[in-house]
């Protein structure tokens, strides 16, 4: 994949930008975020439907990805998506609108309720147990799994955009805004921080034995951590 004039291409040149949304913002300062929702609903073209719908203060987001890798982008990388919430924070930033990048990734979200075997999602579609992750938090009792491929996609396009912005960490929703649950326990956040932000392996001599250490050496315990215009939207 490629970035050109701020929009997303694939390396055959196939632009992955969609036209015709009409809650595009106005543009912003080069973004220093990436921030990562989850859509809550049950298919990509329902999420994409959403957030390009032109009712009033809609909230959109960068990009969407699909539950099979597919990558859509809904606006531009330089312009405001209106998807952290105006009165999101994270350290000294107020309106986190401003400064990031927002990334939708096709998942249902919770469930706190379970119909025989199956999970019933928030809008009512039911989940095998396979594709739940079973973790009571935030006053709900499971999530909606990620698929691999879904998030090698993530890991793909977020490497692309550190080598093209100057973005200096990756936050969920639920870091910026405290009424927010995305992208839930069932995301590997860390793992994703350490794929973007920490050393290559390093190869070393030891007398005359070569060793390749792989850093970081452990993955770490999951943790959930809260990361000039008024314009709001979403929270």
């Amino acid at each position: 994949m490629k970035i050109i004039n701020h929009r997303l291409y694939k390396d055959d040149k196939t632009s992955l930008y969609r036209e015709g949304n009409p809650n595009i913002g106005p543009p912003i300062d080069p973004p220093k975020f990436l921030i990562i929702h989850y859509t809550a609903g049950s298919t990509v073209e329902g999420a994409i439907a959403t957030l390009t719908s032109p009712k009033d203060n809609s909230p959109t987001a960068h990009l969407v990805i699909g539950r099979d890798g597919s990558i859509t982008q809904l606006v531009p990388f330089n312009c405001n998506g209106y998807h952290a919430g105006g009165t999101s924070t994270w350290r000294d930033f107020k309106n986190m609108n401003l400064y990031s990048i927002g990334i939708e990734l096709d998942n249902a979200g919770y469930y706190d309720q379970k119909v025989g075997e199956k999970w019933k999602s928030s809008f009512g579609k039911l989940y095998d147990p396979a594709d739940v992750f079973e973790f009571a938090c935030g006053g709900h009792l499971a999530w909606h799994r990620y698929t691999p491929i879904q998030l090698d996609a993530l890991n793909q396009v977020s490497k692309l955009l550190l080598n093209t912005y100057p973005i200096q960490e990756v936050l969920g929703h639920q870091d910026v805004l405290k009424t927010k649950s995305d992208p839930g326990p069932a995301f590997p956040m860390e793992t994703l921080r350490q794929q973007l932000f920490s050393p290559p392996a390093v190869s070393f001599s030891i007398g005359e034995a070569e060793e390749k250490v792989e850093w970081p050496l452990a993955e770490p315990e999951h943790k959930n951590t809260r990361h000039r215009a008024s314009q709001s939207r979403r929270g």
